[in-house]
């Protein structure tokens, strides 16, 4: 995919997300976000709707945002790993039912509200009104959607944990990448760069250059990060 430069526009809103290596969009939606507006009442800022592309992927709930005036542009509204959601819940916004999801940021937790879902089913669809809320349909279709996602994603992360604890020393990583036919016997120490020798067994060991911790299970890490990136 090629990316725009500084001078270029996206046209599509799914060329606004570089997708993660193996990562596989399952569903598209599109949806409003309450913003403040340049409006404000008694200096109190006005609420308006942005347009958003929302994706499901394996791995992650990304909203892409439509911008422009005179043309239409899209860039990244904001995304997060599926395993940092924490809830889900029906809230009425702005005189329409919202999907708002609860997920965790930068050491904190943050929201994501989202109006007027839709992913363009026939039967459901409602001409907007601003007097009544919106059919939950939709918004409890993407609920549905969306929960699946997240527990699917917990289960794989919790077996990738698992399968990360059954090599706990080096003696069994090399045992393993032996019967793969595999053989490494050097590796690069995540601080400093330099390449020392894995050792026979034990789960830690001292790099001889910078002196810092290499554990078995994160070289176990990256020969799995390198492999699926193949």
């Amino acid at each position: 995919m090629e990316i725009p430069g500084n001078n270029q526009t996206i046209k599509n809103p799914l060329d606004a997300v570089i997708l993660r290596s193996g990562e596989e969009v399952k569903q598209t939606w599109t949806a409003g976000t309450p913003v403040a507006s340049s409006i404000s009442v008694d200096g109190v800022p006005a609420r308006t709707s942005a347009s958003l592309t929302v994706l499901i992927t394996d791995l992650r709930l990304i909203a892409i945002r439509e911008t422009g005036i005179l043309a239409t542009n899209y860039d990244l509204y904001t995304e997060m790993d599926l395993e940092a959601i924490s809830g889900l819940s029906l809230r009425d916004v702005m005189f329409q039912r919202a999907v708002v999801v609860n997920y965790r940021a930068q050491g904190g937790t943050a929201e994501l509200i989202l109006t007027g879902l839709d992913d363009h089913l026939e039967g459901d669809r409602e001409t907007p009104n601003p007097f009544k809320p919106n059919s939950d349909a939709p918004a409890k279709r993407f609920i549905a959607s969306l929960d699946t996602a997240v527990r699917k994603r917990i289960e794989e992360v919790e077996i990738e944990k698992k399968r990360d604890r059954i090599i706990f020393d080096f003696a069994a990583l090399r045992d393993l990448m032996e019967n793969g036919g595999i053989v490494v016997t050097t590796v690069k120490c995540p601080s400093c760069g330099a390449n020392v020798d894995l050792p026979k067994n034990g789960d830690t060991f001292t790099c001889a250059y910078c002196g810092s911790a290499i554990h078995a299970v994160d070289v176990m890490k990256k020969l799995r990060e390198l492999i699926s990136a193949k």
